[in-house]
């Protein structure tokens, strides 16, 4: 079981030669699968090689899953798991860092699980021949080919799949291009419409601005003309005739009230 964990983890996007170089590079440099489990991803990644497909992540996963196994049973072995129900066995195996694929390689070949491992090699045919939704994610193309295909079928239906992937290969790689570019051109389209619409919000403030700086300009003058108006009423009423009797007449009385008092005192 612990040879089918490391080469479920390794085959995820990779061809069977790949797999079985990676295998042979790893037993080579590793003396055995406690060895394995104590050295660093790096290490196991420049093992596998910078041609070998996800070699990073897979470094990570596998020494991730072998500690995960020493911390729970003091021993690099998965026979304790033959006691739990294959759903069980599912739960574990993903809570110890597998992906998708490798948790359904692993119950499919080591416990005789009912599963289709599917990776994204395989999900990237189907819709490439239009066999899937472009949408489909991993999880639903398992998930459907699960249903329609029964347990006793399910190993040959993996091997199918993974020569029908193998033999797709320079079609797929071109199809990944093309994608690669859409999704490219999609990206410089979407940032162009963007940068354009940012460019029109600016503009149209700025004419916004302008027209606001405009409207007060222009109510500078005329403000200033009434004020002008109101300034110049009050001086032509202060020097009418009217105002200059109103004026004298306040001067006289108040003279005369001053002299009467004088006269009292």
């Amino acid at each position: 079981p612990v040879k089918v964990l490391i080469e479920s983890i390794l085959a995820a996007d990779a061809t069977k030669r790949q797999t079985t170089q990676a295998i042979k590079a790893l037993d080579a440099e590793f003396v055995d699968h406690n060895e394995l489990r104590v050295a660093q991803p790096k290490e196991i990644a420049e093992c596998l090689g910078k041609e070998f497909p996800g070699e990073r992540r897979k470094a990570e996963i596998l020494a991730g899953a072998l500690n995960g196994v020493f911390d729970g049973q003091y021993s690099i072995c998965l026979d304790y798991m033959a006691k739990m129900t294959k759903r069980n066995i599912r739960r574990h195996l993903t809570e110890l860092g597998l992906d998708a694929y490798s948790v359904a390689r692993v119950t499919l070949q080591a416990f005789e699980g009912h599963a289709v491992p599917v990776d994204q090699s395989l999900l990237d045919c189907l819709v490439m021949e239009q066999h899937v939704n472009p949408d489909s994610t991993l999880a639903d193309v398992q998930g459907f080919l699960e249903r329609i295909i029964s347990q006793r079928n399910a190993v040959a239906a993996h091997e199918f799949f993974r020569s029908y992937v193998e033999k797709s290969a320079k079609a797929l790689a071109k199809f990944r291009r093309q994608r690669a570019e859409e999704a490219e051109a999609k990206a410089r389209a979407e940032a162009e419409a963007l940068a354009a619409a940012e460019k029109a919000k600016k503009k149209a403030l700025e004419k916004k601005r302008a027209r606001a700086k405009a409207r007060k300009a222009k109510k500078r003058p005329k403000a200033a003309a009434k004020k002008g108006v109101k300034s110049a009423t009050k001086r032509k009423a202060k020097k009418s005739p009217k105002a200059k009797k109103k004026t004298k007449a306040k001067k006289k009385t108040k003279k005369a009230s001053s002299s009467r008092k004088g006269k009292k005192k």
